[in-house]
């Protein structure tokens, strides 16, 4: 019963916070990155090369990183409008860190794992340098971090090799955040 609670709040928190972020038909952007969801289409082209005109003509692994992203958004924008896109995105990204923090916690009191959940999402650190820049790579690095840490707890404690290799294909996830140096020092 109390597990089940706790599999709920893992969908709602990140639901609400969603919710009180994003309005019907509104999307979120700040400056350094512009409205992305605005044009999908348009921002799969342009990251679709490393060489960057608008840049002075030198290459950038930011936008070049961001390619994959926006290509697979792009496919699914037949389907949904922009606005639901980003939502489902940020609230995808959000329940992918909750559940992989509870796995990491598992051996904790639900409360505890609820209150870990809680400032994971919404401490100052994560809502000022992570969600409120939209900047992807560390969006995604943020979001995923979590889960790389609770397989590679699991290959430790089960002593099994398998889950160097499942770690790894989770770090694929996050190859969006290892176009900056310090992510990838981390």
């Amino acid at each position: 019963m109390k597990k089940s609670i706790l599999y709920i709040f893992i969908f709602i928190f990140p639901l609400i916070i969603a919710l009180i972020w994003y309005r019907p038909g509104l999307m979120l952007a700040t400056g350094e990155t512009a409205i992305p969801f605005y044009s999908l289409g348009r921002n799969a082209s342009l990251t679709q090369h490393a060489w960057q005109e608008h840049v002075l003509g030198n290459p950038s692994g930011f936008t070049t990183i961001s390619y994959p992203l926006y290509l697979s958004l792009n496919l699914l924008a037949v389907l949904l409008p922009p606005g639901l896109i980003q939502v489902l995105l940020f609230f995808i990204l959000m329940v992918i860190s909750a559940i992989s923090l509870s796995l990491l916690l598992r051996k904790k009191s639900l409360k505890e794992q609820g209150i870990t959940i809680c400032f994971y999402l919404c401490n100052v650190g994560i809502m000022v340098l992570v969600w409120n820049r939209f900047q992807y790579t560390f969006i995604f690095f943020a979001s995923l971090l979590p889960a790389s840490f609770a397989l590679y707890k699991k290959g430790i404690d089960e002593q099994k090799w398998i889950y160097i290799l499942i770690t790894n294909l989770a770090l694929v996830l996050l190859s969006q955040s290892f176009s900056s140096l310090p992510l990838i020092i981390l």
